[in-house]
């Protein structure tokens, strides 16, 4: 396992050595150092042996190259190691592939034998046993020292269970910062957008039971988020509402799973007052402005991936919501579907398709006659042949009676 005490002169000595044959920067050593184990320098020197052997025949241009059966190539090197080495090599392999900058300026040899580097970390994922709070404290120093890739890191707390990441919440809590920080030089402040980097680091903090404030969640000149802050500044601060907007940015695809929708239901009765909270957030949408195009964009989708992913959660809170809490949800939900499902200024590019059929697939799950009628207007202002479809097959499921399958579904 790595060290927990001060690295030996020894370890220093090793890690001042490495650091300088493979190109690591200055600030690397500390981390060698401390990922130093009896047997892992002869180990390393004999794992790069195998890798540039093998790289040339094993490359599949910006694909992670296929390991060799086992025993073979570099597996030769890991497979017959103990749990404690084979998690320090799977560190070093994540190590030497955070230097990706440095492979891809024109050294093709160096980039094939990063792409094998690859494929070996992602081997050993599954192969190097449990994770303790020494190893787990290297792998957030490394990836907080820009030495290991943030979403290599992630993936891996991911999968680790919250009682190893607790004791490291504030690294956890730095992650964070950083994806927030790597995403703030490839975004203009008018119109940035939350990439997956800074959802799933966010994620990670709400499963912690360490959730974000508001401010924390929106970047500067974010639309939703300042229009939220400056305009309805009662609604930006309502308690428990920044968790739900958490949740809400990974989508839970066409069919919400059993588990969302637990999830869901359980940040919204942790609002004061769900029904009205949902209710506010959706008469916001047929006000929201459209968002500018980035620089380099020849358009820009009206609204930006993660307002729209958030507002298209929202939507689909009316239907986890008791019935007789949402008596407003026609009359609210029809101009919501009206307005995303069609173009600014007639255009056939519609706001946000997939929000407005969210739209479409909730009315028609309430059924009744409101709702067909509701759908019957939305369908004459819309023109999106999918979306006409869909609304469709809404108003034939409300028209359908009691316990018969959907149009078009099994007899």
């Amino acid at each position: 396992m790595p060290q927990t005490a001060e690295p030996t002169p020894q370890a220093r000595a090793w890690a001042s050595r490495t650091a300088a044959e493979h190109g690591f920067p200055d600030r690397a050593e500390d981390i060698l150092a401390r990922l130093h184990l009896p047997g892992l320098p002869e180990a390393v020197t004999d794992l790069h042996t195998r890798v540039r052997e093998n790289a040339e025949k094993s490359y599949r241009g910006p694909r992670l190259a296929p390991l060799l059966p086992e025993g073979r190539g570099p597996r030769a090197v890991t497979d017959p190691m103990d749990a404690d080495l084979l998690g320090n090599m799977h560190l070093w392999c994540l190590l030497v592939t955070g230097q990706r900058s440095a492979y891809y300026a024109g050294e093709l040899p160096l980039l094939k034998s990063d792409r094998l580097y690859g494929s070996l970390a992602d081997h050993l994922l599954g192969a190097s046993g449990p994770w303790n709070e020494a190893r787990t404290a290297l792998l957030l120093d490394a990836t907080l020292l820009g030495l290991i890739p943030l979403r290599s890191c992630l993936r891996i707390c991911e999968a680790l269970d919250d009682a190893v990441l607790e004791p490291h919440l504030e690294r956890v809590r730095a992650l964070r910062t950083l994806a927030y920080t790597r995403a703030a030089r490839y975004r203009t402040r008018a119109n940035p957008v939350m990439d997956a980097l800074q959802i799933r680091a966010l994620a990670l903090l709400l499963r912690l039971g360490d959730p974000r404030p508001m401010g924390e969640v929106f970047p500067a000149g974010d639309l939703f988020g300042d229009l939220l802050r400056d305009e309805h500044p009662g609604l930006y601060a309502t308690p428990g509402l920044a968790d739900l907007f958490v949740h809400l940015l990974t989508p839970p695809g066409t069919h919400p799973g059993k588990k969302w929708r637990l999830r869901t239901t359980g940040l919204l009765n942790a609002l004061e007052d769900p029904a009205a909270t949902v209710r506010a957030l959706l008469t916001l949408v047929p006000g929201l402005p459209g968002a500018p195009a980035e620089s380099g964009e020849a358009q820009s989708p009206y609204l930006r991936p993660h307002v729209h992913d958030i507002l298209n959660g929202v939507v689909r809170c009316v239907d986890l919501l008791p019935e007789a809490s949402v008596p407003w949800a026609v009359q609210t939900l029809e101009p919501v579907a009206v307005f995303t499902g069609t173009g600014p200024g007639g255009s056939k590019l519609l706001r946000a398709e997939r929000m407005a059929t969210a739209v479409v697939k909730v009315l028609g799950l309430r059924g009744g006659e409101p709702e067909r009628d509701a759908l019957i207007r939305i369908r004459a202002q819309v023109t999106k042949k999918t979306l006409l479809r869909s609304i469709d097959g809404a108003i034939a499921q409300i028209a359908a009676p009691a316990g018969a399958p959907p149009a078009g579904g099994p007899a």
